[in-house]
């Protein structure tokens, strides 16, 4: 029965990436008009239907038309889909089906705001509700670990503001908006404060790292709230799988 519901949550997890394609592009267009349909970044030439399939898609590595690479972005958001839902099926599924689910919705949502704001500085009040959403539910499911996801919510909370007024201080307030304080609230709620927090130190030694690299390298193609608010999202994600794990082992050295 579980390798028969971990092999359903890998094509869901298949299909998922295919539609959070789609969301994506929705959200890049200025949310003007949700199609599904992918077209060539460079000439705007629509692709057929079974070259946007999951899988079928990595053959398909050139625009007809003009010729040039087709973004790597399509297949990254399904990999990244097909990678995190596998692992969330075989750590979470007899532990608890419900969060189990609840966790792919949460690792969807992050993945889709990842790459929003890596490509543009896009609005995602509505996913940040989502994910507020999430949030409720999981306290409703996962009563006994109840305190953990306040006590996670209130943590990233007081850390979100922080990092919002260290912005303000550095004169660069437009890095961080109270959208963002909300994010970082909720993605607290829904992982607890232990996984939280590991996603954190993550997310600020990748972006320090991140930072010295792009500094060596010159280059100015990407500022700071890209790079933090899109790493943090990839930071729940991996908290999600070992940030309790981490915590714990790091907690048994004192």
């Amino acid at each position: 029965m579980i390798p028969l519901l971990v092999l359903l949550f890998c094509i869901i997890g298949l299909l998922m990436g295919w539609f959070s394609n789609f969301i994506i592009t929705f959200f890049l267009n200025d949310k003007t008009e949700f199609k599904f349909e992918r077209k060539c970044s460079h000439c705007g030439t629509k692709f057929s239907f079974k070259n946007t399939i999951p899988i079928l898609s990595l053959f398909y590595r050139k625009c007809k038309v003009c010729q040039k690479n087709v973004s790597v972005r399509y297949t990254f958001v399904e990999i990244l889909h097909e990678v995190s839902y596998l692992f969330v099926a075989t750590t979470f599924i007899q532990q608890n089906l419900f969060m189990a689910l609840l966790y792919m919705l949460t690792i969807s949502v992050l993945i889709i705001i990842a790459v929003i704001n890596y490509n543009a500085m896009s609005n995602y009040s509505f996913l940040v509700l989502l994910l507020l959403l999430i949030g409720l539910i999981c306290l409703i499911v996962n009563q006994s670990g109840m305190q953990e996801h306040i006590a996670g919510f209130l943590l990233s909370s007081i850390i979100g503001i922080c990092i919002f007024l260290a912005s303000c201080t550095f004169k660069a307030g437009n890095i961080l908006d109270f959208n963002n304080i909300k994010l970082f609230a909720i993605c607290g709620l829904i992982v607890g404060w232990k996984s939280i927090l590991f996603a954190y130190v993550l997310c600020l030694s990748l972006s320090i790292l991140l930072l010295i690299v792009l500094k060596l390298l010159k280059s100015k193609k990407r500022n700071v709230y890209v790079s933090f608010i899109s790493l943090f999202c990839i930071s729940v994600i991996v908290s999600i799988f070992i940030g309790d794990i981490v915590l714990n082992a790091y907690l048994l050295l004192f």
